[in-house]
This record gives C-alpha cells, sequence and structure tokens, in this order.
C-alpha cells in the first residue's frame, strides 16, 4: 500500500487486498480495508512480465455509515517500475438525492392522507413516462391517486409554460412523500374517557426530467416498430379508437350498398314474378270452374236418374 489505511479499517495489514477473500456485506467485521481523506494507492508486483487482461476490486458502500464508493478507479500498467502507462479507468458519478434531481417541479402541501398512503401511489408512476404515468393514476382504484394526477399535471404544465419542453419529453424523474402536520382530535369513549384520532397529513412533491436525445430517438425508434405515431398514451388510445369507427363507417356503406343491390334485383325480378303470380292465378280460376262444370253435370245425372226411377215405379 502506498497510502496509508484508516486505523480502524486495516483488515489485517495490506495482504488483505490479494488474499481473494471477499468480505462480507457488514463492515463491522473488519475485512474491509478503508480510506479516509486519503486516495488509496496500491502497487502490485509480479515475478516475471505477463499480459494483464482485467483487474477485479471489490468496493464496499453504506451510505449510512458514510462509506462510499470511490469517485474514480484508474489501473496503470509498467514494464521496468518506472514508466507507467494508463490500462483502464472507471468512474462512479455521486449519487444524487431524490430532491436533487434536475428537472420541472410541483409541490402539493399539506394533503389530507397520511405519506404511506401517497406513496403506494407514487411507486407506481415513478420512472415512468408522463403519459403512462396519467395513464396508471387515471385507472388506479385508490383515493390518493386523484390529486397525484392533478399534481402531476401540475408539473406538466410549469415544463411546458416555463422552460418550452412539450410533454412527449417528459418522464417521471422523481416522486416522494414526506409527513406534514398531523390534526389532533378526540372521540368520547366510556366512563367519560376520550380516545384521540390523529388526522395525518403529507407533503408531495412531483419531478418530472426531460428525456435525452438519445433516450428521445430510441423510444421513436421502438414506436416505429410497434406502429405508434406518438408517445402520449391518449392520443394514441384516441388515433386507435378514430381508426376503429372509420373502419367500421366503412363497413357498414359496404352493406348499405350490398343491401341496396339486392333490393334493386328483388324489384326487377319482381315484375316476372308478378306475370307468374297472375298466370297462376287466371290457371286456378280455370281449374275451379271446370271442377264447378263437373259437380253440375254430376249433380243433373244424379237428378235425372232419380226422375227416371220415380217414371218405373209408377208404371
Amino acid at each position: 500500500l502506498l497510502a496509508a489505511p484508516n486505523p480502524q479499517y486495516t483488515a489485517g495489514g495490506p495482504d488483505a487486498l490479494i488474499d481473494q477473500r471477499r468480505g462480507p456485506e457488514d463492515w463491522r467485521t473488519g475485512r474491509w480495508v478503508g480510506f479516509d481523506g486519503v486516495d488509496m494507492a496500491a502497487e502490485l508486483t509480479l515475478d516475471r512480465p505477463l499480459p494483464v487482461r482485467a483487474v477485479t476490486v471489490g468496493f464496499l458502500q453504506d451510505t449510512r455509515a458514510w462509506i462510499v464508493l470511490p469517485r474514480e478507479l484508474i489501473v496503470e500498467v509498467s514494464e521496468d517500475g518506472e514508466h507507467w502507462r494508463e490500462a483502464g479507468r472507471v468512474n462512479h458519478a455521486e449519487p444524487v438525492r431524490t430532491n436533487e434531481v434536475p428537472g420541472v417541479r410541483a409541490k402539493l402541501s399539506d394533503a389530507r392522507f397520511s405519506a404511506y398512503k401517497a406513496r403506494e401511489v407514487l411507486d407506481l408512476v415513478r420512472g415512468e413516462p408522463v403519459g403512462d404515468a396519467r395513464n396508471i393514476l387515471d385507472l388506479c382504484e385508490r383515493d390518493a391517486a386523484r390529486p397525484i394526477a392533478k399534481l402531476l399535471d401540475s408539473a406538466v404544465a410549469n415544463a411546458a409554460n416555463n422552460n418550452d419542453i412539450p410533454p412527449e419529453e417528459l418522464f417521471v424523474g422523481a416522486c416522494y412523500a414526506d409527513e406534514g402536520p398531523t390534526l389532533k382530535r378526540w372521540r368520547p369513549r366510556a366512563r367519560g374517557r376520550a380516545t384521540r384520532i390523529n388526522k395525518r397529513t403529507c407533503h408531495i412533491v412531483m419531478i418530472v426530467s426531460r428525456y435525452s436525445p438519445e433516450e428521445m430517438d430510441d423510444r421513436r425508434s421502438r414506436d416505429e416498430l410497434r406502429g405508434r405515431t406518438t408517445t402520449d398514451a391518449r392520443t394514441e388510445r384516441a388515433r386507435r379508437v378514430a381508426r376503429s369507427r372509420a373502419a367500421a363507417e366503412a363497413e357498414a356503406e359496404e352493406d348499405n350498398e350490398d343491401i341496396e343491390e339486392i333490393a334493386e334485383a328483388t324489384a326487377e325480378a319482381g315484375t316476372d314474378t308478378e306475370v307468374v303470380e297472375e298466370a297462376a292465378a287466371e290457371v286456378v280460376e280455370a281449374e275451379a270452374g271446370a271442377d264447378a262444370a263437373e259437380e253440375a253435370e254430376v249433380a243433373d245425372d244424379a237428378d235425372d236418374a232419380a226422375a227416371d226411377s220415380d217414371t218405373e215405379e209408377k208404371n
């Protein structure tokens, strides 16, 4: 080691860095080497020149104990121990606090529900595009979803009016709820006692951030593959509904044209049908007249036969 570690975190000496034993997640075990106020620097000397393909270094982070990752890791190699050249570099971005996320924000103070109920809804929309987040809030059945949806609309309006950022390029960068003042009320109970009622309140902050140009290009390419022309879910749904209605109207027009064609064909065939019906009626009338004539002849024959039989009896 070229730099002295913190006396409380020596892990038994410099050999702890190369013993191939990884320390546990609990930093209290004393198996980690820690540095405070100085840059960690170590030199590893090999017996003979060897090709270096990879360098693996383990770090521990526990922000509750103020243990964080190094900002930058630089690996250098040398063949003679005097002339060094850089072989690799890794940068660790500093963690950004939730309330320091860049973007346009809107705040709702003294909301009349607890922070727990607000967080249950905020967890659904965190990191989502504005259009999808609005859709989720519209379909959410929790009562806290309505004021949070209004807060989201306010943040989007602030971004559009104050920063000229279109809603299609925004997403929910951060959202959180803090405890507000508790309103104390009392409920009468038996034996002259009273029970306190705590009416919780909370403060909600909504931050909408802008996509980078690379992320916007990626989203547009994915939308083109899906056949979407806009990133706004409402607009996309309205477009689909309009397209479905247009298709339904076209089908209805085709059906009406078919019905008209069938009606015209039926009307043309109706003349021949009437002629056939008239001819059939005439045939039926003729047959009925012939039957009536035959019945009359039969009746006359019967009368004649009866008259002849009467004459014979008289003789």
